[in-house]
């Protein structure tokens, strides 16, 4: 722990809004308090995703725990109006001459360029999500400009999916690795391709040991209240994805020419069947549902289309969303990680760009299921609250869907498609779903099974 010593100013990017702070060392840090807009596990993940990314050798500044004692605090009112509070917070190394990497920045020259392999790695073991995109002229990752390029990965506050983990919601995808794709990775697919380009990454993270995660959780500060049971949980969690990374990363091959050339493992899915399928804004025509346009020069069989995205049924039984704007891949790979450990939704096994591969449901459309079967009884009416009730206990902001997003699997259980949506719009009623119905002459039945099931429901949805 060192103590910070001179207030030099408020940074203004971030969304924790850290400090640069000139410490007892001499250096300067930039400093998150623990009273930052995100939380105090903000400075857990930091502190401990650079312990972990020094263990694996990786380009990450010097972190360290800053003290700040109440004469600084006092006699600087940024501090003041950011509620600092005396005690510990953490703080980075602030990196001089060093700017973003943004789409058109030249990466190069970069000394460290195979160091690319093991971020990436990194990003998936620890499920940061918050690197692989570019937010504008913003990135989580850096490179300083003399005397030689370096890379530098910064800003972990959100591992785990986010700083407000806990022992239950890493247990649910511990299973699990997402293998998100974006600009910023791509950059790196001209230094990296190969054969194999994470085979020497790999082998760091095999090396690990139980003992070195245990050493990333101890000596925490105790005023940043975290509890060693939750210590013990992330161990787990960590070991326990070392063995997932071979496999989780087979499907990144797509990405690159050379290691997709000599792939020799079993074929997920092959980009070459669908990076050439083009969608586009379709053109709004008067009475008919508006839907996106596409090319298709694949073998591919088509699915079926809607407002964002064309789906095409993969060799490997999964299916492909590929969408007309970019920004609504994001949203809807965002949206199916936060359900991950829900049955009503599709599982995401891979988000790039601008597409998602996705698991194919088998089924019936929920308004083709009605137009063959007019009747809504109360087994399907418990099914349909039960599947919105989820929507509720999981958080998405949008608890509504269109019948046609419905789909009757062959076991009569029910499961929810196309979520571009379903954390953006605010709908706490089921409003369309409700006019779907009454158009099929159906909502007073549907209601009357709501009314005896669940009246608190009945009582909100008939207003």
């Amino acid at each position: 722990m060192i103590r910070g010593e001179t207030y030099i100013k408020t940074v203004e990017s971030g969304y924790s809004r850290p400090h640069l702070i000139r410490c007892e060392d001499g250096q300067l840090y930039m400093v998150k308090l623990s009273t930052n807009p995100q939380g105090i596990m903000v400075l857990v993940n930091e502190l401990i995703s650079y312990r972990l990314a020094s263990f694996l050798d990786l380009p990450v500044p010097i972190g360290e725990v800053i003290l700040l004692d109440e004469p600084m605090i006092s006699q600087n009112p940024e501090l003041q109006m950011a509620h600092a509070q005396a005690g510990p917070h953490f703080g980075s190394l602030y990196l001089h001459n060093a700017v973003n990497v943004i789409p058109d920045s030249d990466v190069s020259r970069a000394d460290n360029l195979e160091k690319a392999a093991d971020i990436i790695l990194f990003d998936y073991w620890v499920n940061n999500n918050d690197r692989h995109q570019f937010n504008g002229n913003y990135s989580n990752l850096l490179l300083t400009l003399s005397p030689t390029p370096h890379l530098w990965m910064i800003d972990q506050a959100n591992i785990l999916e986010g700083p407000n983990w806990s022992e239950h919601s890493i247990s649910v995808h511990q299973p699990y690795i997402s293998t998100y794709w974006g600009e910023l990775y791509q950059k790196f697919v001209p230094f990296l391709d190969r054969d194999y380009p994470f085979e020497a990454a790999l082998q760091k993270y095999k090396s690990l040991s139980q003992s070195d995660l245990k050493q990333a959780v101890l000596d925490l500060p105790s005023e940043w209240g975290f509890p060693a049971r939750q210590g013990q949980a992330f161990v787990r969690y960590l070991y326990s994805r070392l063995e997932l990374l071979p496999d989780a990363i087979e499907p990144l091959h797509i990405h690159f020419p050379v290691w997709n050339k000599h792939f020799n493992g079993k074929r997920v899915y092959d980009m070459d069947d669908f990076s050439a399928i083009k969608v586009y804004p379709g053109i709004q025509q008067q009475g008919i549902p508006y839907q996106v346009a596409y090319e298709n020069p694949t073998s591919l069989p088509f699915i079926g289309a809607g407002a964002q995205g064309a789906v095409f049924l993969l060799r490997s039984g999964k299916c492909v969303k590929i969408y007309a704007l970019p920004d609504n891949a994001k949203l809807e790979a965002a949206a199916l990680r936060h359900v991950r450990s829900s049955a009503f939704f599709p599982e995401l096994f891979l988000s790039g760009v601008n597409y998602n591969v996705l698991e194919y449901i088998q089924g019936q459309a929920l308004d083709e299921y009605l137009l063959h079967n007019p009747r809504i009884d109360a087994i399907l009416t418990h099914k349909i609250i039960a599947l919105l009730e989820e929507m509720k206990r999981l958080g998405l902001t949008r608890i509504d869907a269109a019948l046609r997003h419905i789909i009757v699997t062959p076991s009569q259980s029910l499961k929810v498609i196309d979520h571009v949506h379903s954390l953006v719009i605010p709908s706490p009623k089921p409003n369309i779903l409700l006019q779907e119905l009454n158009n099929l002459n159906l909502l007073s039945c549907f209601m009357e099974h709501v009314r005896v099931q669940r009246p608190d429901l009945y009582n909100i949805w008939s207003i």
